[in-house]
This record gives C-alpha cells, sequence and structure tokens, in this order.
C-alpha cells in the first residue's frame, strides 16, 4: 500500500507546485517623476486611401471605431484603442504617374495635392482625408504630417525615390522653398478643414537609399538625405513657415533605426550630434517652429534580441542626456521589419506571441529611452490574419475591384490599446521598482511593469506585462501618493481576451496576472 501510494503523493504535490504562482512586490513611487506622455499613434499609410474612398460606410466607420474610439460596449469593454495621434502621409504624385512611377503596388503609391502647373486639388487623397476627419470626431487631439518624398517634379529624377545610390537628396536644390511653400499651403488647408496639423516631418528616413531594384523599380516612396541637406531643408522651411505665419511645427528627421541617432559615420548618421548638438553646424533646435527638443526615429532593426533591445535604448538615453538634458526621443514608427519577434524560434508566431513582443518593445521605449510619443506603423493592411501580424494594427482584405472587403481586429491592435486607451497625453510616468532581483533582461522577458499618473485627476494607470507562460502574482505598493487609491479597474490582452474588462480588485490584495498577457490596471 506504502509503494503504491508514494507515486500519488509525488503527483499530488507535482499539480499544487505547478498551481503554485511566483508572487513580486512592486513598489510605484509617485513623487520620482519622468516623461509626460504625449500621445500613442498609428500611420493612415497605405491602405487607408481605398478603404476610406471607397468602402461601405459600415465597415469604414467601424476601422475607425477601432481605432479612435474611447467608448465602451455595455459590459464595459473598450469599443476601440483610443488613438491619441493619427499620422497622414502627404503624397507625392506617384499616382498620378501610374506604371511609369515604377512602383508596381498600386497602393504604394500616393497622390499629390499639386501638379507641376502649380494648381492644387485638395480632393485628392481623399480616402486617406476620410480617416483624418474620423480621427477629429473622435476626439483625437494630435494629427501629424509626413512626407516620404517631396511632389515628384521637384525631385532631380521625376520620381518618387531614387534613381542612384549617392545618399543626396532626391529634392532639387533649387526646389527647396518650392517644396517649403508647398508643405506650407498643405497645412493651411487642413486648418481651413479644422484638421489643425500640429506637426509635420518633411524627412523619413533618409540613412537608406531609397534606389531602385535590379529591376528598375521600388518598393515605394523615399528619399536620402545627407545631414547637412536635412539642416538646409528644415532651415528654409522654418523660414516660409515664419513667412506665412504656419502654425504647425517641424520635426525631424524620422530616422529608420534610432542606433542611426548616436552612432555611425554614413550620410544621416549620428544625428544626435550633428542636427541637436549647439556647437554643430547642421544645428537645428533653435529654430523657431522646429519642434527643439524632439529627436524622432524609428525603433526598426534595434531589438534582434533582448540584450540588444536594451542596450540601444540605454545608449539613446545616454546620449540625449549627455548632449542636452531637456532632448527627448520621439518613437514615430514601428513594426516588426527585422526578425527580432521571432525571438529564436523558427515557427510562425502566434497574433498574442506578437502582441506581447510589441507590448515589450513599447514598455522598453517608454521605460528606457523615456519616449513621450509613440507611434506604430500602418494602422490598417491587406495582411491576411492567418499570417504573423507584422506590420498592421487591423487587417483589411479587399475585393477584385478594391469596393468593399472584409476587416479583422488583431491582438497587436488590442496590446498598443493597453497603452493607448488608458496613458493618455498628460499622464506622467513614474518610477517603480521591484523585488525579485531580476537583471533588465531577465524581467523582460517575464515580468514588466510600468505606472503613469494623472496629477489633475489623480487617476493612476498601470500596464504590467506577463511574459511568462505560468500566471504571476504581484502586489503593488504605492509610495507617497496625495491620494487614496483602493481598487483598480483590470483590462486583458490574452490569447482569450481583446482588452476585456474584468472585476475590480484591491490595491492590498495580491493580484494575479494570466499567463501570456498584458494588463491595464486603472484606478477607481
Amino acid at each position: 500500500m506504502k509503494r503504491k501510494g508514494l507515486p500519488i503523493v509525488a503527483i499530488v504535490l507535482s499539480i499544487l507546485l505547478q498551481k503554485a504562482i511566483a508572487q513580486t512586490t512592486f513598489t510605484i513611487n509617485c513623487q520620482n517623476q519622468n516623461q509626460t506622455i504625449h500621445d500613442f499613434g498609428a500611420s493612415g499609410a497605405w491602405n487607408s486611401e481605398v478603404i476610406g474612398k471607397y468602402w461601405p460606410e459600415e465597415k469604414k466607420n467601424r476601422i475607425a471605431e477601432l481605432l479612435f474610439s474611447p467608448e465602451t460596449d455595455q459590459a464595459g469593454n473598450p469599443k476601440g484603442i483610443a488613438l491619441s495621434s493619427y499620422r497622414f502621409n502627404i503624397g507625392a504624385g506617384t499616382t498620378e504617374q501610374g506604371e511609369a512611377s515604377n512602383i508596381p503596388d498600386p497602393q504604394r503609391r500616393t497622390e499629390c495635392f499639386l501638379d507641376a502647373k502649380g494648381k492644387y486639388d485638395f480632393t485628392k487623397q481623399a480616402g486617406y482625408q476620410w480617416f483624418v476627419r474620423k480621427a477629429k470626431d473622435y476626439g483625437v487631439p494630435t494629427l501629424i504630417g509626413f512626407v516620404n518624398s517631396p511632389p515628384v517634379f521637384m525631385n532631380q529624377n521625376g520620381l518618387g525615390f531614387k534613381s542612384n545610390k549617392d545618399g543626396h537628396a532626391n529634392l532639387k536644390p533649387e526646389k527647396y522653398t518650392e517644396f517649403a511653400d508647398f508643405l506650407a499651403s498643405v497645412m493651411q488647408y487642413f486648418d481651413r478643414e479644422g484638421l489643425h496639423l500640429s506637426c509635420v516631418s518633411p524627412v523619413n528616413e533618409p540613412q537608406w537609399e531609397w534606389t531602385i531594384d535590379s529591376k528598375g523599380k521600388s518598393s515605394q516612396e523615399g528619399s536620402p538625405y545627407f545631414n547637412t541637406e536635412i539642416a538646409a531643408v528644415t532651415r528654409k522651411i522654418d523660414s516660409v513657415f515664419t513667412k506665412r505665419k504656419i502654425g504647425t511645427q517641424i520635426f525631424v528627421a524620422e530616422n529608420g533605426s534610432m542606433d542611426r541617432l548616436f552612432q555611425g559615420n554614413s550620410w544621416a548618421d549620428n544625428q544626435i550630434d550633428n542636427l541637436w548638438n549647439p556647437q554643430s553646424s547642421n544645428y537645428i533646435g533653435g529654430l523657431k517652429n522646429v519642434v527643439g527638443n524632439a529627436v524622432s526615429s524609428h525603433s526598426y532593426w534595434t531589438e534582434s534580441t533582448t540584450a540588444k533591445l536594451i542596450e540601444n535604448r540605454q545608449k539613446l538615453f545616454q546620449k540625449l542626456q549627455s548632449t542636452n538634458k531637456g532632448l527627448q526621443f520621439w518613437q514615430t514608427e514601428y513594426s516588426f521589419l527585422g526578425d527580432g519577434y521571432k525571438e529564436g524560434s523558427a515557427q510562425k508566431r502566434s497574433q498574442i506571441d506578437c502582441a506581447l513582443f510589441l507590448a515589450k518593445v513599447i514598455y522598453h521605449d517608454l521605460t528606457l529611452a523615456n519616449a513621450p510619443v509613440w507611434q506604430f506603423w500602418t494602422a490598417v493592411d491587406g495582411t491576411r490574419p492567418t499570417a504573423e501580424i507584422r506590420y498592421n494594427l487591423i487587417c483589411a482584405i479587399e475585393n477584385k475591384d478594391k469596393t468593399d472587403g472584409d476587416f479583422y481586429d488583431t491582438k497587436s491592435l488590442w496590446a498598443l490599446g493597453n497603452y493607448s486607451r488608458f496613458v493618455r497625453p498628460g499622464m506622467i510616468r513614474v518610477a517603480t521598482d521591484r523585488n525579485d532581483g531580476l537583471s533588465l533582461e531577465q524581467a523582460a522577458n517575464k515580468l514588466m511593469l510600468s505606472a503613469y499618473f494623472d496629477e489633475a485627476t489623480h487617476k493612476l494607470v498601470i500596464v504590467a506585462i506577463n511574459y511568462d507562460t505560468q500566471p504571476q502574482e504581484i502586489h503593488l505598493k504605492l509610495n507617497d501618493f496625495k491620494f487614496k487609491v483602493s481598487s483598480l479597474k483590470p483590462y486583458i490582452t490574452s490569447e482569450q481576451d481583446n482588452l476585456k474588462a474584468y472585476p475590480e480588485v484591491r490595491v492590498n490584495d495580491g493580484i494575479t496576472l494570466k499567463a501570456r498577457s498584458i494588463t491595464t490596471f486603472v484606478s477607481r
């Protein structure tokens, strides 16, 4: 009997051990304050043009609701992720060129408001504009314009991308003023429409060559720029904006990879020293219409491993601090271009795997690089929901004539929503400490927690990421809070949940995080 009983006891103990949940205490220090959040956003390029222009009202309205709505359904679940910024792609005119644009995919071409004869037509880019208007209707506070290429007729080769690999801007030097006037006129148009663009980005990923492939084609619009050219065109735009009393701020230079901000020797590398150091001849931080403390870049290619993810953000923040303590990193574009999201796996990544990796990148951009701005790449894309969700928040599959289609929300949409829906502009990120002794790299593969609060409303928001395959129990300790927080409302994104509202939990009790989940807690 005893021999037979031993395996049973072992099995019971094994089950109990499996059910045991690790406990970590996080201390939130309200008076230890970091950056003030400005916005979380996404870009309207490229599929939104067709959807906004041709799709049935009911479907495109639901897509807009998913992106912009701050409302909840009867069960208290968010109807959308309430983005606080939205990016509009100011087109170069490759659509008008058609096949001659040498951009094979029509969706990657864009219309231009201006033609070579100097005539403006603001009925163009109607689909893009439809989504900007919906963003405004939903109360999205920050609307942004960005340029991949100047208008094609201002470019040296008459195309929306380069023909050679010299790294110089495609924009003709004698067209700088004309380009600046074009942007000023576009800003004035949006102002007339009640769609004020807070910021405009005239240069995008200038360190790439943006040149033709072996067949003489390109996948999209784009132009490189030397740092000297970035400074020159920015100064010209600043001058024109001042003369024409444009109320939009300029931000630059949307480097394609954050590590190129503080290192490298190519034409558009080491931009913090080149563009933001007052000792540099290319310094633009003091210009009237430039966001003088915003160093913008993308987070692509900097997360091949967890160690690299951490190292790049630490180095960036250190460089910003050593150059000018007032400088901030604006993360203005990200999706899974590289293979970092695979995390060494040879298997197809599930939607929740992708969503968790996205949340992990956001967490480190906010907590190590201190980003007040975080924007995803494409809000809507034609990726099928059965594929790995790498580039988009919503999958939109068009029919052959592009007048209709089907769309699907993704886990990445809701993962971004764990931040954007609740961490609102003006909230302050406050410091958190933990008692488990994990290194940054160990924590990034297990438990991550960041906290934000609103001084005016006394609202506390906590975003907790459980990267582990097992549930985790956490305890919260609130230090130096001048207001009482007794309970928190959880909203969970997991394999089973899409930012689903759950019953309130008490701050003083242990809180269990679902395995492989992102949970946002909102004070009540």
